[in-house]
């Protein structure tokens, strides 16, 4: 037991790395455990103009910091301009700035988002400030509309209800307050008042296609642990779509200095996307761009193909030790599962199966001409490339198109089957040659449906974290000294 002990603990650290880092991607990566999944995507797209006076300008706009979004990629476009994106803690703002503007100017920034995969709202101060001082008769009026809220009230959110609804209506009060503050502006400051936490913000609705739109002016309140948003204007916001919050406990959208006449306005596009492509672009981009979505198509395309070798590895050893099936040559049908995916089963096959009974037969003549090992197997790598010649050649002729897919098996690996068989045929007989010829195309057929399956695929690329399950599973079946499935029939008789 104490031999096994490490042996024990390395399949544990395996097992727990392989489904840490599975968990990771999918949780906190966002890759879906499933291939085709779309996600929507939206482009913001604010437009900024102003008119330059003829000195130096600077132009600061303060960016989303919406805990629902994420954002995946951004740019400007600001010609002469000089541009500085900063964020930190409290702020993300883009800058432009140049030393002389003089006239009309137009400035861009355009940010794609997607919803968060695990969005979480800031909590509120431990310790909410004082509320404000207003001037007579404000003050009176605000404590008023509060007493008539807490009044008609039974907890928090039913006060804030009440204020809202009073905020909304022709009391004289609300009037007063109304004349000197906004709205939303109003209900802030009854709500410092009754120590409840808010804040006020502007968002931006999202919807496909839309230009020349403006930000909302919300508030959000914490009630019952949670952050609660409430539109408080005449605009009625549109459920079905999603909002993004623009600014938050910010003191303004766009500030320019150095120009005139500035306004802001935003357009709106949606499109949908490959969940894992944005996953991964973004992952790359937290991750310093390590990864195998930063190298390049030919490169992904490769190692799409190479990380499937651990799947068809996987079925030989689990069918060669566990359930008994003879083949020829150790991994041999991992490479011939490989070649399937090419040329399709049936072509590959059909193909395969020709080659190696026309090389055997030129493969019995070479044996007669006592040639020395290394000798023989080059001629009969030769042979094969011109059976495969001949083969591709008749059936280009014959209208065979599907047939020309027999280019795609590795020729040294067929011409050492092709040797490994003619030596087994002249020691153990053809019987022995057939059993280990349809084992091996059997453990092919097998690796080829697995790896060829979307979902197998899926996660051989996207979650390398599978690899080192599989490596679990193969040093654990490694260990195995028991008897074959196929083995069980010679105790048929003791039932």
């Amino acid at each position: 037991m104490n031999s096994r002990l490490p042996f024990l603990l390395l399949i544990f650290v395996l097992v727990a790395i392989g489904l840490s880092s599975i968990y990771y991607r999918h949780v906190h990566t966002g890759v879906p455990l499933t291939p085709g999944q779309r996600i929507d995507v939206w482009q913001v797209e604010a437009d900024i103009s102003f008119t330059g006076t003829g000195e130096p300008a600077t132009v600061a706009l303060n960016l989303p910091r919406d805990s629902q979004f994420e954002l995946m990629e951004e740019f400007t476009a600001s010609p002469a301009y000089g541009v500085n994106v900063t964020r930190d803690e409290q702020h993300s703002k883009v800058v432009w700035s140049k030393r002389e503007v003089q006239g009309p100017q137009t400035l861009y920034y355009k940010g794609s988002y997607k919803a968060a995969l695990n969005p979480k709202d800031a909590l509120p101060p431990a310790e909410q400030p004082e509320p404000p001082l207003l001037a007579e008769p404000y003050q009176s009026s605000a404590k008023a509309v509060l007493d008539e809220a807490i009044s008609k009230s039974g907890d928090t959110e039913t006060l804030v209800q009440q204020v809202i609804s009073l905020i909304n209506s022709d009391d004289q009060n609300v009037a007063m307050l109304l004349s000197r503050h906004s709205r939303s502006r109003t209900f802030v400051l009854l709500m410092q008042h009754a120590q409840i936490p808010v804040k006020l913000v502007r968002g931006l609705q999202l919807e496909d296609e839309r230009r020349n739109q403006s930000l909302i002016p919300l508030v959000k309140v914490y009630l019952n642990d949670e952050w609660r948003l409430f539109n408080l204007s005449r605009v009625v916001l549109d459920q079905e779509n999603p909002l993004l919050i623009w600014l938050e406990d910010q003191p303004y959208l766009l500030d320019v200095v150095g120009g005139e006449d500035s306004s802001i306005k935003f357009a709106i596009s949606k499109f949908r996307s490959s969940a894992v492509r944005e996953a991964n672009h973004v992952a790359n981009q937290k991750s310093w761009g390590f990864g195998l979505y930063s190298l390049p198509i030919a490169e992904q395309n490769l190692f799409r193909s190479i990380l499937l070798l651990p799947i068809g590895a996987l079925v030989v050893v689990f069918l060669r030790i566990l359930v008994g099936v003879r083949c020829s040559g150790t991994f041999m049908p991992v490479l011939i599962a490989t070649a399937f995916i090419q040329t399709e089963l049936l072509n590959g096959l059909l193909g395969f199966s020709l080659v190696v009974a026309a090389g055997l037969v030129i493969r019995s003549y070479l044996s007669h001409l006592n040639l020395l090992m290394v000798s023989r197997i080059s001629a009969v790598v030769i042979v094969v490339i011109g059976i495969i010649i001949a083969f591709t050649v008749f059936a280009f002729k014959m209208g065979l198109t599907e047939a020309l897919t027999i280019t795609f098996f590795p020729m040294i690996i067929m011409a050492w089957t092709i040797e490994r068989m003619s030596i087994l045929w002249e020691e153990e007989g053809a019987r022995e040659v057939l059993i280990q010829g349809c084992g091996s195309l059997f453990i092919a057929v097998i690796a080829y449906l697995l790896m060829d399956n979307s979902l197998v695929r899926h996660w051989a690329f996207n979650f390398l974290g599978v690899h080192v399950l599989i490596m679990a599973a193969i040093l654990m079946i490694g260990q195995y000294t028991g008897y074959r499935l196929l083995e069980l029939r010679r105790f048929k008789h003791l039932s």
